[in-house]
């Protein structure tokens, strides 16, 4: 989920043009006949690819947050598009306190609330968010069975029964299966 006003407007280019490339139209989802894995490493930019339709993105680098990750997809022209993140909250790390894990989070309760100034912090993890209010702690649930422990790298493979990773909402970590690929759940859905 963008945390600020750069990282909103690189995010919504990047939806805005795969949209635009016609990898997507409006909701429907357009699976090619062959989809190929994304390169194992970044892909130079311009380098030639084939188009991947809804499974348009695939991200390098290891936050736990997509949005400070690199972004590839591949153009109308046939060729690779990079985008790297330039927000200055990256790379995710967690406030001064944050339970060191996501165990300890989800463990701890309300005492993990106790240190959150103003009354407020979020806490992200690999396997989920965790957010501190005034009311108490709230975390993402754990990973359904079947699902990855940890958030699946966009691009990545999945199939049925896990269909969705995360929230299911836009919050720069949940994640959806479409064309056999985990894709991030986008805020213009």
């Amino acid at each position: 989920m963008p945390t600020s006003y750069l990282e909103f407007y690189r995010w919504g280019f990047l939806v805005a043009a795969v949209g635009v490339l016609g990898c997507r139209s409006g909701n429907e989802i357009i699976c090619p006949a062959v989809l190929e894995d994304c390169p194992p490493t970044l892909p130079t930019y311009g380098t030639p690819c084939t188009a991947r339709g809804s499974a348009a993105l695939c991200e390098y680098g290891d936050d736990p947050w997509y949005g400070c990750n690199t972004v590839a997809y591949c153009d109308a022209q046939g060729g690779w598009y990079t985008v790297a993140s330039s927000d200055p909250d990256c790379p995710t790390t967690l406030s001064s306190g944050c339970p060191a894990s996501f165990a300890e989070a989800t463990s701890s309760g309300q005492s993990a609330c106790a240190s959150a100034p103003y009354g407020q912090m979020t806490c992200r993890y690999p396997e989920g968010n965790c957010r501190c209010t005034v009311g108490g702690l709230t975390c993402t649930a754990p990973a359904a069975a079947g699902c990855p422990a940890t958030r699946p790298q966009v691009g990545t493979a999945c199939s049925a029964p896990c269909t969705t990773w995360g929230s299911g909402v836009c919050d720069g970590q949940s994640m959806k299966c479409l064309c056999g690929t985990w894709q991030p759940i986008q805020c213009s859905e």
